[in-house]
């Protein structure tokens, strides 16, 4: 094996290395999410489940979303979204909720509020975000 391969797998080995990936994975899921959600709308369903999972030495690491839309008006609906992750490997495994979100969606705009829970590992991710999209 090379150099840099044998430091990779070092890097999969460390708990927190691995829950830094995780991390990254679900700020990526969670934004193609709100793309999806900007992109298709009204033509989704009422309840959805998206998640991803990756295999690291002796285990697996995972993430995702589950929502739900309720009707308000003909023209709007309110989505509630509830995210998380976790892992599980030799070493132990830990799966927590890591935000949740409420947008009402309507016509050609949408609002939204999101929570995260703090990541000690990442401070960069903010616990409060507002969302607004418009479509054109």
């Amino acid at each position: 094996m090379d150099y840099q391969f044998q430091q990779f797998l070092g890097l999969l080995s460390d708990p927190e290395s691995v829950k830094r990936m995780q991390d990254e994975a679900r700020l990526r899921a969670n934004d193609y999410e709100r793309m999806a959600y900007q992109k298709y709308g009204e033509d989704r369903g009422s309840v959805q489940l998206n998640g991803n999972m990756v295999a690291i030495p002796d285990g697996f690491a995972g993430g995702g979303r589950i929502s739900g839309a309720i009707p308000l008006t003909e023209e709007q609906r309110l989505i509630l979204g509830l995210t998380g992750g976790g892992y599980r490997s030799r070493y132990g495994g830990d799966l927590k909720a890591q935000g949740l979100d409420a947008m009402i969606q309507g016509n050609d705009q949408s609002f939204g509020v999101q929570y995260n829970r703090p990541q000690p590992n990442n401070p960069a991710i903010p616990r409060w975000m507002l969302n607004y999209s418009r479509s054109f």
